[in-house]
C-alpha cells in the first residue's frame, strides 16, 4: 500500500514539473511575441500633416510652420530648396525644376520625427509632385521622388481639388497613399536606406566644376558637330548635349576609382524622353591624368559617333 502511495506521489510529482515546464515555455513564448509585437509596433511611423502658421498667394515660395520653415528659390538654372529646423538650416538642390505657376507645399511629421515634405507644383488642370524626406537624426534632404504627375478633373464644373496623402513608414520602406479627393490616385513605397545611400557622395572634390567639349569638330559636316556640358556638384552630375535638331539632358551619378570618373545614368531629364535611354546606363568614364580631363562615352559613341570612338577632352570652364 505504502509503495503505492510512494509511486502515485512520483507520478504526481512528475506531471507537476511536466506541465511547470510547458507552461514555462508557453510564457516565454508569449513574452517573445509580444516583445517583437512591440518592436515592430515602434518600427512602424504615422506621418501626420503640419498646418500652415501662414503662407500669402504673394509669397508662394515659402511656407512657415510651427518649429519648421520651407523656402525655394529660384534661378534661371536651377532650384534651391532651404528647411530651416529650429535653428538648423539644410540646403538642397532639386533635380527638377517647377514651373508650374504656383507651389503647393505639405509637410507631414511621424511620431519618431521624421519628416516629409510635398512640394506641388500646380496649374490649373495639372501638377507635377516631388516627395522629399528629412531624417531626423542626419538632418539632410533625401530626394525620394519627383516623377509624379496628376490632373484634376474637369475643374471648370467641379473645381480644383486638393491632394490628400496618408503616409507611413515600415522598417526601411515608406509608403505613400494619394487622393485627389474622394478619388484614389496610386500608391508608391519606397525604401528610405537606399535612397539615402544613393544620395552619398561617391567622389571627391576636385571633380567639382562645369566642363565642355564639341564632338566632330574636325568633321566635314557641321550637322555632325554638338557641345557636351557637364555640371559636376556634390549633390548632382548633369550631362548636356546640344547641337543640331538635338537638345538632350540626363542626371547622373559618379563613382569616384583612382583617377577615373564613372559615370551612369539616374534619370532623363530631356523634355520629351527617348525610351530607349534607359537601355544606355553607362555614360562613360572622365578620367584625369593631373593635367587633363578626357571623357570616354558608350552613350556619346553610340548615338554621335557615326562608328568612330570618342575621346573627348573637357575644357574646365
Amino acid at each position: 500500500m505504502k509503495r503505492a502511495i510512494k509511486v502515485s506521489l512520483l507520478i504526481l510529482c512528475y506531471l507537476q514539473l511536466q506541465c511547470y515546464g510547458q507552461k514555462k515555455e508557453e510564457l516565454k513564448k508569449i513574452k517573445q511575441e509580444t516583445v517583437s509585437e512591440t518592436k515592430n509596433k515602434v518600427d512602424v511611423e504615422i506621418f501626420k500633416l503640419e498646418k500652415p502658421i501662414n503662407k500669402t498667394k504673394e509669397q508662394s515660395d515659402e511656407a512657415v510652420y510651427n518649429g519648421f520653415k520651407v523656402l525655394l528659390n529660384s534661378t534661371s538654372n536651377n532650384q534651391e530648396l532651404t528647411f530651416f529646423k529650429n535653428k538648423t538650416e539644410i540646403k538642397k538642390v532639386l533635380n527638377f525644376y517647377y514651373e508650374n505657376g504656383d507651389i503647393v507645399y505639405k509637410l507631414y511629421k511621424s511620431n519618431l520625427g521624421n519628416l516629409v515634405l510635398l512640394i506641388e507644383g500646380r496649374d490649373y488642370y495639372s501638377s507635377n509632385l516631388g516627395i522629399y524626406y528629412i531624417d531626423n537624426k542626419s538632418n539632410s534632404i533625401i530626394e525620394i521622388d519627383d516623377t509624379l504627375v496628376f490632373r484634376q478633373d474637369d475643374p471648370e464644373k467641379l473645381g480644383a481639388k486638393d491632394l490628400i496623402s496618408n503616409i507611413s513608414k515600415e522598417g526601411d520602406i515608406l509608403k505613400s497613399n494619394f487622393y485627389l479627393g474622394d478619388k484614389f490616385l496610386y500608391e508608391k513605397k519606397y525604401n528610405i536606406q537606399k535612397k539615402i545611400q544613393q544620395s552619398i557622395k561617391t567622389y571627391g572634390d576636385k571633380w567639382f566644376g562645369n566642363y565642355q567639349t564639341q564632338i566632330n569638330k574636325k568633321s566635314n559636316d557641321a550637322n555632325t558637330m554638338h557641345i557636351v556640358s557637364l555640371k559636376i556638384k556634390k549633390d548632382s552630375i548633369i550631362f548636356e548635349i546640344n547641337g543640331y535638331h538635338v537638345s538632350q539632358k540626363y542626371l547622373l551619378s559618379a563613382k569616384e576609382v583612382e583617377n577615373k570618373l564613372k559615370l551612369e545614368l539616374i534619370k532623363d531629364l530631356t523634355e520629351f524622353e527617348d525610351p530607349q535611354i534607359q537601355k544606355i546606363k553607362d555614360f562613360g568614364v572622365i578620367t584625369y591624368d593631373g593635367n587633363k580631363y578626357i571623357l570616354s562615352s558608350p552613350y556619346i559613341d553610340i548615338n554621335f559617333g557615326y562608328g568612330v570612338k570618342q575621346m573627348c577632352l573637357l575644357k574646365k570652364i
